[in-house]
């Protein structure tokens, strides 16, 4: 209910830029979502932006044009969403597990 309340007064003071830390952690799916498409509908003419951080990778997929991913304080990664998707790819399972050149990757 909180985000809501803030992007209601940067919505009504014509914001062209919001800065939002997380805007969806610890929100339920559905709310989320309601939020996701709230930010779309706000960029949608082109003439606003949203600068947002978050862990949640599908949230960028939904909404991000442009990406930087940050790994350990380092910026490793600027560039379009496609881009990104070319790049880098979410492995999942345990380390040793995994073949020794991408464990070297990781």
């Amino acid at each position: 209910m909180q985000i809501k309340l803030m992007l209601a007064c940067a919505f009504f003071h014509n914001a062209k830029l919001l800065i939002l830390d997380e805007p969806t952690s610890g929100l339920a799916p559905l709310t989320r979502d309601e939020l996701l498409e709230i930010l779309q509908d706000y960029i949608k003419d082109g003439d606003k932006s949203v600068l947002f951080s978050t862990h949640i990778t599908s949230d960028l997929k939904r909404v991000a044009d442009y990406v930087t991913l940050i790994n350990q304080g380092n910026m490793v990664f600027t560039g379009s969403m496609d881009d990104l998707l070319e790049r880098y790819h979410i492995i999942k399972g345990r380390p040793q597990e995994l073949t020794p050149n991408l464990q070297k990757n990781i």
